[in-house]
């Protein structure tokens, strides 16, 4: 599966200082990256920059990385990477780092590999990483927790050794982004800027649903020719996006109101020469539940395209369900309502696919690909089903 292009206004610094506005193709990353995708407009062709070209970038004015050189502690964190390395070893890296945090004397970074590193730089100095790691004692097979982050970050922040909240609040710290963070944010009586989070986005909308009736097996009605269905459709539902690692993908959850209209015809000739018209009316109507995941393969600031697939549950009410024969020389009319019995409940999987543009209007497209309100042994009723959707977004 290709990522998608997520391009977003962003700012450059290039190596000498320069200062470049264009759009960058915001990854999200899980791993600080080592280059980025540039362009100046939607219409130049992009370039790739990395830590050989440019000294930072932003993304839309929140999202900040530094190009810098760093020293990374090696001990494992987790209990499966004991053995993986040695307990003291360090690498040293070339590499992006992501601000959490920044005033005129001090600033927070993260660069995250196999785990987090949280770095330190105050004004003028050098990027100081604070170090948590797992020690193995193999005399007691036991392992334990060196929290040395939590001493390194009262000596950034002296005046706060004999303040007991601060020092209590520490020795709760977890080192992770959240935490380290907000301990700055905390000390320096910081208002947090919070990143972003994905909100859920609901959405009303309406459509048609274009349908066929198709029908085999030992049945007269399986010999009629049927109109094709088409038929208004009434949803609304809400939008999930998922976490950064999976930030293309999307979680639809949707209810719906549509139904199925269908009339079929068929003159039956019979020995020795008796003609009958015979006539079957279906009309369906349908609250349907549903819920998709879709995968966002291109998108940009205001506008994305998708595809996904979707069960649904389908509760039916039959309207008419009507089998009419008229014997044309007698004039004889057999007639009988609820011809068949239908399931009242159903399920099905639908594809889907679409564009959202100016991040409100979500134009769709879906198509049946299994379901059927029918499970009649010996006899195949599976109507063929498209919907073109059209929603407005909150």
């Amino acid at each position: 599966m290709v990522a998608q292009r997520n391009y977003q206004p962003g700012i450059i610094i290039s190596l000498n200082g320069t200062m470049e506005k264009g759009l960058i193709d915001n990854k999200e990353w899980s791993t600080n990256p080592k280059k980025i995708s540039f362009r100046w407009t939607m219409n130049e062709t992009p370039v790739e920059l990395g830590i050989g070209d440019i000294s930072s970038f932003s993304i839309n004015g929140s999202s900040r990385y530094f190009r810098a050189v760093v020293v990374k502690d090696m001990r494992p964190v987790a209990i499966e990477d004991l053995n993986s390395f040695p307990e003291d070893s360090v690498a040293t890296d070339t590499t992006f780092l992501k601000e959490l945090f920044h005033n005129d004397t001090i600033s927070l970074y993260m660069l995250h590999d196999f785990k987090d590193h949280f770095y330190v730089k105050e004004s003028g100095g050098d990027y100081v990483e604070l170090k948590y790691g797992l020690r193995y004692d193999r005399a007691s097979s036991s392992y334990s927790k060196n929290n040395a982050f939590q001493n390194q970050l009262l000596n950034f922040f002296p005046d706060k050794k004999e303040d007991a909240q601060i020092v209590s609040y520490l020795e709760g710290l977890k080192y992770d982004e959240k935490d380290i963070a907000g301990f700055f944010y905390k000390v320096t009586q910081t208002s947090q800027k919070l990143e972003k989070k994905t909100r859920p986005v609901f959405f009303v909308g309406t459509g048609a649903q274009f349908s066929k009736f198709k029908v085999n097996g030992n049945t007269p009605i399986a010999d009629e020719s049927y109109n094709n269905s088409i038929t208004p459709l009434f949803f609304a539902g809400v939008d999930f996006g998922s976490s950064k690692n999976l930030s293309d993908f999307v979680i639809r959850v949707q209810a719906e109101y549509n139904s199925f209209d269908y009339k079929g015809n068929y003159t039956r000739t019979s020995f020795p020469n008796t003609v009958e018209d015979e006539s079957y009316v279906l009309k369906v109507s349908n609250i349907r539940l549903s819920a998709a995941v879709l995968y966002n393969f291109w998108r940009n600031a205001s506008s994305k395209s998708y595809v996904g697939v979707e069960t649904f549950f389908n509760s039916s009410s039959y309207k008419e369900n009507a089998f009419t024969r008229v014997n044309t020389a007698t004039n004889a009319v057999t007639f009988i309502d609820d011809y068949y019995s239908y399931e009242k409940s159903w399920i099905g999987i639908n594809g889907n696919a679409g564009f959202i543009f100016k991040n409100k209007f979500d134009l769709s497209a879906n198509f049946k690909l299994f379901g059927s309100f029918s499970r009649m042994v010996g006899i195949g009723i599976s109507p063929n089903i498209f919907a073109l959707k059209l929603a407005y977004r909150f």
